[in-house]
């Protein structure tokens, strides 16, 4: 199992938590880095399409969990979370599987294709299957000819690291360094352009401490 995080800062006794990797246990993890708040005593959930790029898992509203983009999320003990699939295009929802973190899922927990209610008793891993055509690579020359190449190129000169991923997200920039405000929205616009340029539909970035960004190209 693998675990790597970072405690950004202490907000009103909420624990910022960045560059948090998931465990990988007998449930797939999520393929991405997460950032959120956390607090003495909260149980963290765990969610994660398969394949990757099968569709998106959201909890109710307000969405706490909106995975691919929020798959690691905190709650307190005792809560109850409902989550429910939305298949990507060309994918079917097919069941869920759910476990106590890092153990084999429990045997008809969440039974059929509905919400899934889980109560936060301990940590907990959800994943939702899905079944359809593979992904496409990430990468491949997009309707302009253009490739990931001039992302990953800026996102290394901006001090960050690329990630290559699968549909909805096509890559990743994280923890970039910027000086500034003025700093901040100029490279951010270098790598929105790369985003688009990539064929991306959308794309979205965010400060979480002074200093760094973070970065996604969205292909929707």
């Amino acid at each position: 199992m693998r675990l790597s995080l970072a405690v950004l800062g202490v907000v009103g006794g909420l624990v910022l938590v960045g560059g948090a990797a998931a465990d990988s246990g007998p449930l797939p993890a999520p393929l991405v880095t997460d950032s959120y708040y956390t607090w003495p005593g909260a149980q963290l959930l765990q969610v994660s399409p398969v394949p990757w790029g099968g569709g998106y898992v959201r909890s109710a509203s307000p969405y706490y969990v909106d995975c691919p983009l929020a798959c690691i999320r905190p709650f307190s003990a005792g809560a109850t979370v409902t989550l429910t699939a939305v298949p990507s295009t060309g994918y079917t929802f097919v069941g869920w599987q759910v476990a106590d973190h890092g153990q084999a899922p429990v045997s008809g927990a969440c039974p059929g294709t509905g919400p899934c209610t889980v109560t936060i008793s301990a940590a907990k891993d959800v994943v939702a299957l899905f079944d359809g055509p593979p992904p496409q690579p990430v990468g491949e020359p997009d309707r302009n000819g253009s490739t990931a190449s001039k992302a990953k190129t800026d996102c290394q000169k901006f001090g960050g690291t690329f990630v290559k991923l699968m549909p909805p997200i096509l890559w990743g920039c994280n923890d970039w360094i910027n000086t500034g405000s003025a700093d901040f929205t100029a490279k951010s616009q270098t790598l929105s352009d790369d985003c688009f340029a990539d064929g991306g539909d959308g794309y979205g970035a965010s400060a979480f401490v002074p200093g760094t960004g973070n970065s996604n190209c969205f292909k929707l």
